[in-house]
């Protein structure tokens, strides 16, 4: 980690430690351009935002072990394109730049676009999005609570009591026994849901592994009356 120094002038990310996987270097002067198509193969995070860098971004060859990727606040222009992004990308910043055109937001990435004025997003799939995550969250729980200062705006299950969101993606769920939430199904939880605690909420229903989300990192579900049989062997490769 080189985070917040005062190193400047350009860098090249090509024939770094094929091992690396984590790169840290915000928050300084670097200046120049990036190469993206050539990082190494076990690269999870990088974060290169808040320097000067300029140029244009290619994502079309990310490692395909990449998680999270920051280049918010830097001068990078032109059009990007998210069509080819890595299978375990979860996290991508681009906000602050000068990017133009028009993007397309794929299902299950947080993408963070704004402060590019010339950028638009295209509504029609960050809609589809929006009520495929609703859906699920509908199939997922029979009633709910929403956080009183949230109630008179437009219906978002990221407004729901114990959901945490990224950008309006559902990426954390924590119910308790005190929380009056009824829970019908696990069957239908949001594919971007990274950690779901249920705590003694009366569930009833067969356990189907190969049901849950592929992103899922932490799963914790005590007294919940669970059964039937156990596959282990399709559990969330990501389960920590």
């Amino acid at each position: 980690k080189q985070r917040a120094n005062n190193f400047s002038g350009e860098i090249s990310l090509e024939q770094l430690p094929e091992g690396l996987e984590f790169l840290y270097l915000a928050d300084n002067q670097l200046n120049g351009t990036i190469c993206l198509t050539e990082l190494p193969p076990a690269l999870e995070r990088l974060d290169l935002s808040e320097n000067e860098f300029a140029g244009s971004l290619d994502f079309s060859r990310l490692p395909k072990s990449m998680i999270n990727i920051y280049l918010n606040m830097n001068a990078f222009f032109g059009t990007i394109s998210l069509g080819h992004l890595p299978p375990n990308l979860q996290y991508l910043s681009v906000c602050n730049n000068k990017l133009t055109g028009k993007v397309r937001v794929p299902p299950g990435v947080s993408c963070v676009l704004d402060g590019n004025e010339n950028l638009t997003v295209d509504d029609s799939v960050a809609e589809l999005r929006f009520k495929f995550q609703m859906a699920c969250m509908r199939k997922t729980v029979e009633n709910y609570h929403v956080y009183r200062s949230r109630r008179h705006q437009k219906e978002n299950c990221c407004f729901w009591m114990g959901v945490t969101c990224q950008v309006d993606i559902v990426i954390g769920i924590y119910w308790s026994q005190s929380d009056s939430v009824t829970i019908k199904s696990l069957a239908w939880l949001p594919p971007s849901l990274q950690r779901a605690t249920l705590i003694v909420k009366r569930i009833y229903t067969h356990f189907e592994t190969q049901r849950l989300p592929k992103h899922l990192r932490y799963a914790n579900f005590p007294v919940c009356g669970l059964h039937g049989p156990l596959e282990l062997r399709t559990l969330p490769k990501e389960l920590a």
